[in-house]
């Protein structure tokens, strides 16, 4: 049973990062480390070893490399960094065939090798294991229903997201070797169509003009003061009314008149 397991790493949730315009890039707090390996590739190596007899860890790319010694610390027998972009779905899927590939473990890139590929895909696996049918899974489908499953060789997996990793010490890591890290090269990589600009510069704030007051917002009190009709309480300012002039009074008078017959016939 050979198991292919994709290792990357991931921003940490817990940290709040910042980001630095000079640089283009984010910048963690003194004495944070802002990438961790992610904990869901952690926990697929493990469960990897209860099983298979070979266990391949690779990442895509050599900023995910730290990944790699967390992958061989925890049971891996093989790292291997791809350089490989995401797009090269159909070169990744013939090498993993090459390989001799029974069982993929990695992340949402799976689901796409295994359409191309045409192998079985799960997703949210819980619990996985191997029996005379092939594969035996548990998927997770949230608010505590589960589902078992049982798919063909070769497989695509993704685990659930809501797995624990196994505690790896430091010592471990520091005792994998460098050189037990390969890189390979395959062939029809190119790099994404669309690319990532700079981060734009800071711009200052439009300030207002110093013959401008700002508006002082009417508290929440105010208003229920003015709806139970509380003195001092804010009034909404009216529009003032034009003052009309005397010929315009007049004119209304004699309308009214005319309109109440008070008016002599014969005065018209």
């Amino acid at each position: 049973m050979k198991v292919f397991v994709q290792m990357w790493c991931e921003l940490d949730p817990v940290l709040s990062p910042r980001v630095d315009r000079q640089k283009d890039a984010l910048v963690a707090e003194k004495g944070d480390t802002l990438f961790r390996v992610s904990p869901i590739a952690r926990r697929a190596v493990a469960d990897a070893a209860l099983f298979a007899q070979e266990i391949v860890a690779f990442c895509l790319g050599d900023e995910h490399r730290t990944s790699l010694r967390h992958a061989l610390a925890g049971g891996a027998h093989e790292a291997i960094v791809l350089q490989c972009s995401e797009e090269c779905i159909s070169e990744f899927a013939h090498w993993l065939t090459d390989e001799s590939m029974d069982i993929l473990i990695g992340d949402r890139m799976v689901g796409l090798v295994a359409a191309q590929a045409g192998w079985a895909h799960l997703a949210g696996v819980e619990k996985l294991s191997i029996g005379c049918r092939g594969l035996n899974a548990i998927r997770n489908l949230e608010r505590g229903n589960r589902e078992q499953v049982t798919a063909t060789l070769p497989a695509a997996l993704r685990l659930h997201g809501g797995l624990r990793a196994p505690y790896i010490s430091k010592a471990r890591l520091a005792a994998v070797s460098e050189d037990r890290i390969r890189t390979q090269v395959l062939a029809g990589s190119f790099q994404p169509l669309i690319e990532t600009g700079p981060l734009q510069p800071t711009r200052p704030r439009t300030k207002l003009g110093s013959n401008t007051a700002p508006a002082r917002p009417i508290s929440g009190k105010s208003r229920l003061d003015a709806l139970m009709g509380m003195s001092g309480a804010v009034r909404a300012v009216k529009p003032e009314k034009r003052v009309k002039s005397t010929e315009e009074l007049a004119e209304e008078f004699v309308r009214y008149l005319a309109h109440h017959r008070l008016l002599d016939n014969k005065g018209e």
